[in-house]
């Protein structure tokens, strides 16, 4: 794309550019002469290169060219969109000299390290044609497909051929037959085998989070890359770009048919005739297309955070699907995935499980390899601290603390050590299947109070991928037995059980005992005769109101271990019994029964036969109306009903939603 020659198509003259030729001498002799530190030529090597047919690009680097002619480099920087062709051509005339290179192939100059970096939000129409380096993050890029540069056209009235005709990123068809005796302005056809055809890619980039001004939106600007700079970003790079910001026609706007940019402009209820004073100016000094843009037209991709290329560390190839209302997420398991996960009623019950509070099934649990649980406590020392870092980090103070590593170091160091590919030893090997059997056999014992989930092979493959990070965090080519015993420290404390407090079984029925007592008084109905409390006067020797040196009932606890061995006793009988059909033993004493004579040999004495009873009776009481594992149903007022039997001995049925846990 030559836009520096004006051609006449009527009259065949051509205007020539005198400082872009003088420009491409230039360059020529900068790629034939300049030197490295050895006396050897630099850019005769890489231009042997360009004889592969997939290669086709020249990269040069901006410091060589200070170095060899400041003046030169100025120009190019200053006035890159107009001096690009000829930088081409003489890439072109350096790699037919010192190679065996076909006549028709395109060759394409790159600039690198130019030493300023631009912001997305520095870019103006003061830098247009000029070349800079931008930086930005890479949030879509679409499919590449060939695109016409140079046409050659067939003209179909006089059978005349109009070769290069330029392309300015759109389909430009020459404006007039160039045969003297032909006034041909739209019939043309464009000989596809003659024109010359380039890859072509649109990404689209926007402002980093640490560029980002606080409380600005993320502006965006559309990448266009040619030739081999194409596919060398993708999503989610954060890359630098070097190029010229370009002026684009919007064909999205110029392809409707029938409407002009002008229309956009008008204002609605206006007449049709009636234009605004800006757009007469703009259509009286010759501006006619008003949908315009402004776009990047990129040389070099230079990613600031390499792709980890290896995707056997994320072990099974699987796409994770998080559908949780309203958001849906799919995660593909080709990178590391941290996720969060709120409490189901917004605070975590420590009296259930992992998998009850955050409502995942097993197998997506299963994906992940280390959870930890945070648990708001109230605590004055870390709620200072807390609050203390959150004020300084709004205040700025934190700028001014001394850091031993500083963010770009810490990247470094991150991007050094995804290079190593440890391998595991033999004794390694070992020592990670001791393990493994370790976990297994804790699983299997039983205790409800150690596992969060049940051990399987994923968990082996966690424990292996753990072990090649720490190798790898360590810079360590081989897996050693060190970095297994730390793997298996984080798997063990992440699958660990939050620790649960005792169960209070005498909490809920002082809880209920408080509305009947809060006022000091007892009601009417619940004393005998219709007698108050509140009379004055001693009753056998004890006043009305409480004693204030009477002993505190001492509180019933149990451990939620116990309780829950208990509860999953109990599930399974009724569960037996509901299965068998026997409605005798469903009943709340016959169950209280059944539990005393499965623990019989544990009880030594009357008094704890009585407290054995009473504490199975508050377990049941906490299960029906605080769990709600099981479901009291009570038979009074049913046809058929024995009117003997006791208000109170009603039939116990386990909830249908409650999974019994492993």
């Amino acid at each position: 794309m030559d836009v520096a020659t004006a051609t006449a198509e009527n009259a065949g003259t051509t205007v020539k550019d005198e400082l872009a030729e003088k420009c491409q001498k230039l360059f020529q002799a900068f790629l034939e002469e300049f030197q490295t530190g050895d006396g050897e030529v630099k850019y005769v090597r890489e231009a042997e290169e360009l004889i592969r047919p997939e290669r086709n690009t020249l990269l040069v680097s901006f410091l060589d060219l200070e170095g060899f002619n400041q003046e030169l480099a100025t120009t190019i920087q200053e006035e890159y969109y107009r001096v690009y062709p000829f930088l081409c051509r003489a890439v072109r005339n350096f790699a037919r000299d010192h190679g065996n290179v076909p006549l028709n192939k395109e060759f394409y100059v790159a600039i690198e390290d130019l030493p300023t970096r631009h912001k997305i939000r520095e870019l103006s129409s003061m830098r247009i044609g000029a070349l800079v380096k931008i930086s930005g993050q890479v949030v879509r890029t679409h499919p590449v497909h060939p695109e016409l540069v140079s046409g050659t056209f067939l003209c179909m009235d006089c059978q005349a051929v109009i070769k290069d005709v330029p392309q300015q990123f759109k389909y430009s068809p020459p404006t007039i037959c160039r045969n003297p005796v032909c006034n041909n302005r739209s019939r043309f056809h464009l000989d596809t085998h003659k024109s010359k055809f380039i890859d072509f890619q649109k990404v689209r980039i926007q402002e980093t989070q640490a560029e980002l001004p606080r409380g600005s939106i993320p502006r965006s600007l559309e990448i266009i890359l040619r030739a081999e700079a194409v596919e060398t970003a993708q999503a989610g790079d954060r890359c630098d770009f070097t190029g010229t910001l370009i002026v684009v026609p919007d064909v999205s706007q110029l392809s409707t048919p029938g409407v002009r940019a002008e229309t956009s402009t008008r204002v609605p209820g206006r007449p049709q005739g009636l234009e605004s004073e800006g757009l007469r100016g703009l259509k009286a000094l010759g501006v006619r297309e008003l949908s315009y843009r402004l776009a990047f037209l990129a040389c070099n991709v230079a990613p600031t955070n390499p792709r980890v290329r290896n995707t056997s560390l994320a072990g099974s190839g699987f796409t994770l699907v998080l559908v949780l209302f309203p958001p849906q997420a799919t995660l593909n398991a080709r990178t590391s995935i941290l996720a969060a996960a709120n409490p189901v009623s917004g605070r975590y019950d420590r009296s259930k499980s992992l998998k009850q509070n955050v409502n995942l099934t097993a197998p997506i649990m299963s994906r992940f390899d280390l959870f930890f649980i945070l648990v708001d406590e109230c605590n004055e020392v870390t709620d200072y601290a807390i609050a203390r870092r959150i004020v300084d980090l709004h205040s700025r103070v934190e700028e001014s603390v001394d850091r031993l590593y500083s963010l770009d170091e810490i990247r470094r160091y991150l991007l050094f050590a995804r290079q190593f590919k440890p391998k595991i030893s033999s004794e390694s090997e070992e020592f990670i299947v001791e393990q493994y059997k370790r976990l297994r056999q804790r699983d299997g014992s039983g205790s409800v109070s150690k596992s969060a989930w049940r051990i399987t092979v994923r968990q082996l493959e966690s424990m292996i991928r753990l072990s090649e990070a720490m190798a790898r965090m360590h810079c360590c080519d081989e897996v050693q037995p060190k970095h297994v015993k730390e793997a298996f420290r984080l798997l063990n404390k992440s699958i660990i059980r939050v620790e649960t407090p005792d169960i209070n079984l005498e909490q809920e029925e002082d809880t209920e005992e408080e509305p009947q007592q809060e006022d000091g008084t007892v009601n009417s109905d619940n004393v005998p005769n219709g007698v108050n409390g509140h009379v004055n006067g001693d009753v056998d020797g004890v006043n009305g109101h409480a004693d204030l040196g009477a002993q505190p009932r001492a509180s019933l606890r149990l451990s939620f271990a116990e309780y829950k061995r208990i509860s999953n006793l109990l599930v399974l009988h009724l569960r037996r019994a509901e299965d068998a059909e026997e409605e005798e033993e469903l009943k709340k004493t016959a169950v209280v029964n059944w539990y005393l004579k499965e623990i019989e040999s544990e009880i030594d004495s009357e008094e704890e036969l009585i407290n054995r009873k009473g504490l199975i009776e508050k377990v049941i009481h906490r299960l029906v109306n605080y769990d709600h594992i099981l479901i009291e149903l009570s038979q009074a007022g049913l046809r058929g009903s024995e009117s003997e039997s006791s208000e109170g001995d009603g039939v116990l049925v386990v909830n249908p939603n409650y999974i019994l846990e492993d």
